[in-house]
């Protein structure tokens, strides 16, 4: 330690001399400048460039390989934390993706069937469904947006099947109509009894299915309905001139 004073002016000057240098004191300066973390940081920027190139050939997987390898030597790198955030936003939205436009595709022909009465309590049902899948995807948990949008369609199409059975029975009445028409103009009542009244019961079954808004089983009676009363008169037909030939058979002898 080296003392300077000087007497005369009333104050003293003590300045202290550095002792040596120790090993961590030593060790810590070379350490702050060394090239290595200049190294570091240039292949860092170059798995970062990597990554950014990788993703814009769309090779997501081969970014994820150059940003592995940035977080590994800088955990916090806000850049390659944003790139990777960027990615599963990406991943997740393609994996939605598909099961979300057969969903839109699926609603928009589901809410044609508001002119249904019957349809209303299920196209309320599929709306809130639909709704909910959408905000699972606004809100990018792609996991749940998946499983509502699948659920979603499952119940869509459901709706859409009964439609078309709703269709296939509305057409199947016309067809019972004018079967029972040629039924009755044949006489089947007298030549094909059997026929003729299990023809009548299933339509008449049709009827009540169909006023339940039971479409599956109103498409089934009329199926009947309809074999049934052609078969009678087919039968009737053939009975009826079986008949007019006896006549004609007795009238000549």
């Amino acid at each position: 330690v080296v003392v300077a004073a000087a007497v005369g002016i009333g104050f003293a000057v003590v300045v202290k001399s550095r002792g040596p240098k120790g090993k961590e004191q030593v060790a810590g300066e070379q350490a702050e400048t060394s090239p290595k973390k200049a190294v570091d940081s240039a292949k860092i920027n170059q798995n970062l460039a990597a990554a950014e190139q990788a993703w814009a050939k769309a090779k997501p997987d081969l970014a994820r390989s150059f940003l592995k390898k940035v977080l590994a030597d800088d955990p916090a790198n806000s850049r390659a934390l944003k790139l990777v955030g960027d990615l599963d936003t990406e991943a997740g939205m393609a994996k939605v993706g598909v099961i979300k436009d057969k969903a839109d595709r699926a609603w928009g022909r589901a809410r044609q069937l508001d002119a249904v009465p019957s349809f209303a309590p299920q196209l309320a049902q599929l709306g809130t469904q639909y709704k909910s899948a959408g905000s699972a995807f606004s809100g990018m948990d792609f996991d749940t947006a998946e499983k509502r949008y699948r659920s979603f369609v499952k119940a869509a199409e459901a709706l859409l099947a009964l439609d078309d059975t709703r269709k296939a029975a509305l057409k199947l009445k016309d067809e019972v109509e004018d079967a029972y028409d040629r039924a009755q103009d044949e006489e089947a009542a007298k030549y094909a009894k059997a026929d003729w009244e299990f023809g009548l019961k299933q339509r008449e079954a049709g009827k009540v299915a169909m006023q339940a808004a039971d479409f599956p089983a109103a498409r089934q009676a009329r199926q009947e309905a309809l074999v049934a009363l052609k078969n009678a008169a087919r039968r009737a037909e053939g009975l009826a001139q079986v008949e007019l030939a006896k006549k004609g058979y007795d009238l000549e002898n």
